[in-house]
């Protein structure tokens, strides 16, 4: 099973953005071909869509609407409610820094690939958006979740909310001005990870809506979601799950993936092995299978293909996809080019 059709996002949250491209005048029955994704499965809000058809959702909205602050745009519309079951918890959690620890705790409901980490320090608080090697190269979508951050912390707390520095994982755009005039805080590009940094006084405010008693109810269904999304799947997929968000990082370690999956490194390479499969060969699978992908964006060169890859060494990426199909990866993208 591909990786991609493995993990899945929630349809409510996959219908808020096709609402808002919608908005900027595109068509959803287009919009719904492109992305191979059905009006009965999002008429289920609870349901599941492949992360790989927001990917696809992404490319098409950006493709058709050109260069505008679309991310921010998304972001501006988003409602702690348009979260479902996590945007209920944040909702009515007793401070910002509560709703944040719940973010990051059951984000994987929201999607199984684009999680955050929350990084306390004594005076500051810096929400990080984990890396996702298919999403890395798109700036929209990390304007959106930076900006769906801030607006829905916004919304809960009910009162003016800036953070003190934002990075960002892409190059300085051409126009700065609409990041600049959203996030009120200084701007730093290039960054290795995309986060928010706020003074952790402004986060310990009391929220005006909380409901302790209803938010711990909320938060028990959530750990009943993520229990039964956990047990979905074969242990390779399962395996893919944890790892595609670490690979810009090199491959992961069988010891760190275990550990995650609630197993030891050894059992872990029994269990693989019953299913006739490695460690090694998840990975190179995986890595195969998105440089396939990340080869079509013209706009990354080849060499950040194979850093997002979690490959240091050019010449190593460039063994690994001859190996794969026989052809080198400029020839391989000369020639989906021509095909496309």
């Amino acid at each position: 099973m591909s990786p991609h059709a493995a993990a899945t996002a929630l349809a409510g949250a996959f219908d808020g953005l096709v609402r808002e491209f919608e908005g900027h005048g595109l068509d959803r029955a287009e919009i719904l071909r492109a992305t191979g994704v059905s009006q009965k499965i999002l008429a289920d809000p609870d349901a599941r869509v492949p992360s790989s058809s927001l990917w696809k959702l992404w490319r098409f909205g950006i493709g058709r609407l050109g260069d505008i602050d679309l991310g921010l745009e998304c972001a501006r519309g988003l409602h702690a409610r348009g979260l479902g079951l996590v945007g209920y918890m944040m909702l009515f959690s007793q401070t910002s820094l509560q709703a944040l620890r719940r973010l990051s705790r059951y984000s994987r409901i929201l999607n199984e690939t684009l999680r955050y980490k929350l990084e306390e320090e004594r005076f500051r608080i810096q929400v990080a958006l984990e890396r996702e090697p298919r999403f890395d190269p798109l700036r929209h979508p990390i304007d959106l979740r930076l900006g769906g951050i801030l607006t829905v912390l916004k919304e809960i707390c009910g009162s003016p909310l800036l953070p003190v520095e934002v990075h960002l994982s892409y190059p300085r755009p051409h126009r700065t001005s609409g990041l600049a005039q959203f996030f009120g805080a200084p701007l730093h590009f290039g960054m290795r990870e995309s986060r928010l940094v706020f003074r952790r006084a402004d986060l310990e405010r009391a929220v005006p809506a909380a409901d302790p008693r209803l938010a711990e109810y909320l938060e028990d269904l959530a750990k009943e979601t993520l229990q039964r999304s956990g047990d979905q799947g074969t242990l390779p997929d399962r395996v893919r799950r944890t790892i595609w968000t670490d690979l810009a990082d090199g491959a992961p370690s069988v010891a760190r993936v275990a550990s995650s999956l609630g197993l030891s490194a050894r059992s872990l390479q029994r269990r693989l092995e019953q299913e006739r499969t490695s460690f090694s060969s998840v990975v190179e699978g995986l890595r195969r299978e998105l440089a396939l992908s990340l080869l079509m964006q013209r706009e990354l060169a080849i060499s950040e293909v194979g850093f997002l890859l979690g490959y240091s060494d050019p010449a190593a990426f460039h063994r690994a996809f001859r190996r794969w199909t026989s052809r080198s990866p400029r020839q391989y993208r000369v020639e989906a080019a021509k095909a496309g």
